[in-house]
């Protein structure tokens, strides 16, 4: 069979073979021998090519046994003549069934036979899919294909000729895809700018704010949300679009810098070039005010004065229950009294 090694083996009662010269043949009658050229054709080991179909094979060898050299033998022709195996057809699928204007599509040829080459492409598009052109659009004769607007409200399809194991002149088309349609970008509906706020001190992982999210038009496409700006490292974003506290931000209401500007983008997962929007976010950080000034602060004017600080002291050192406070907070109570209120 095409395609499929043959074996011939030697054995001689006289033993110590060596130098073994292998050559098959090939013969349409039985009679009249050819030398066959195929892979391995002078070897033990021979694959059929397909110029060999229909004709019958053997295999001789000359050698030197025990006994002396230039020794011969070949071997008896194969019972049937080569055939080339079932004709599989090549499978030729696309990257997407909803192709969209200005998003790449890709097509995939598969062949059980193999060894597949010189691909030749070339797409088409239909309004009704019987009649078929070609179509104009970048990469329309090659495997991927960017629709372009004249292609919207049309099928497409890919088809492709190419070699494989067996013969050239081989081809294979897709089914078609759905219409073509223009991709709706995500819009934000908050409009080009929006505004969050979070307190002071908060922790990695708080949410800052209300999420900022975008909707899409088209029915079925995922957004995924990102970062990016000269703050966005203080931040994270989810896929709802709700902005977070990261790990390096140290957020303090009372520092030159409280004020954070990044941009969100929300991208759908069409890969047309207007799959993507953003929305530039001003994050302000906001005050909270001191538990411990507020609990310590009996003169109520803002700020901790010795006879305060002591009984925060006191408080941490012999306090019970209501009244106990820890070190920790005793430290800030101290703070407080030397350097006001800063947090």
């Amino acid at each position: 069979m095409v395609g499929t090694a043959i074996t011939a083996t030697l054995t001689d009662a006289d033993g110590m073979v060596t130098g073994q010269m292998w050559q098959w043949q090939k013969s349409r009658d039985k009679s009249s021998w050819m030398a066959a050229t195929g892979s391995g054709a002078m070897t033990m080991s021979y694959t059929p090519e397909m110029a060999d179909e229909s004709y019958y094979l053997r295999a001789t060898v000359i050698y030197t046994d025990k006994n002396r050299s230039d020794r011969n033998a070949q071997s008896m022709s194969t019972d049937a003549a080569v055939t080339t195996p079932a004709d599989r057809e090549g499978q030729v699928t696309l990257s997407s069934q909803v192709p969209a204007i200005g998003a790449a599509i890709t097509a995939t040829l598969a062949d059980a036979d193999g060894m597949v080459s010189g691909q030749t492409w070339q797409w088409q598009k239909s309004k009704d899919k019987s009649s078929w052109t070609n179509a104009a659009g970048m990469g329309a004769m090659t495997m991927t294909y960017m629709p372009e607007t004249a292609d919207e409200g049309y099928y497409l399809r890919a088809s492709v000729s190419y070699t494989d194991r067996y013969r050239s002149g081989r081809t294979a088309e897709s089914m078609a895809s759905g219409m073509v349609v223009s991709n709706n970008p995500p819009a934000f509906t908050d409009g080009a700018t929006v505004t969050r706020e979070v307190a002071e001190n908060s922790e990695e992982g708080t949410n800052v704010g209300a999420p900022v999210m975008a909707t899409d038009a088209d029915t079925g496409d995922t957004l995924t949300y990102g970062l990016s700006g000269d703050d966005a490292m203080y931040f994270t974003i989810d896929n709802m679009g709700q902005i977070k506290v990261g790990a390096d931000a140290m957020l303090d209401y009372e520092a030159e810098k409280n004020e954070y500007m990044v941009t969100v983008t929300a991208t759908d997962d069409s890969g047309a070039a207007n799959e993507s929007a953003s929305i530039a976010v001003t994050i302000m950080v906001t005050d909270v005010e001191n538990e411990l000034l507020q609990a310590y602060d009996a003169n109520d004017n803002g700020m901790i004065e010795k006879s305060e600080m002591i009984a925060a002291i006191n408080d941490a050192l012999f306090g019970e229950g209501d009244d106990a406070i820890t070190k920790a907070q005793m430290i800030e109570v101290i703070n407080l009294y030397l350097y006001g209120d800063d947090s």
